[in-house]
């Protein structure tokens, strides 16, 4: 416990010193591309009705959750 709340601080201070760095893509905002992607691809897929747009809803949490899995885990695969 001790450790983790030691390793948060120092992430969270380095962060305010450093910033996200510039020069390379953040997670996160690759992320927000993947979302806004399948948001245009399932609008167009699903029918406008209200369980049309629930279903498109359950498509894109499984589709970004699967791949913010499968990516990082199929990196760390391969660096194994």
């Amino acid at each position: 416990m001790k450790w983790s709340l030691c390793a948060l601080l120092l992430g969270f201070l380095l962060d305010l010193c450093l910033g996200d760095p510039h020069s390379v893509p953040h997670p996160v905002a690759g992320i927000g591309k993947l979302i806004s992607a399948l948001e245009k691809l399932l609008r167009r897929l699903c029918p406008q009705t209200e369980s049309g747009e629930k279903l498109a809803g359950g498509i894109l949490w499984c589709m970004v959750v699967l791949l913010s899995t499968a990516i990082p885990a199929g990196i760390l695969v391969v660096c194994h």
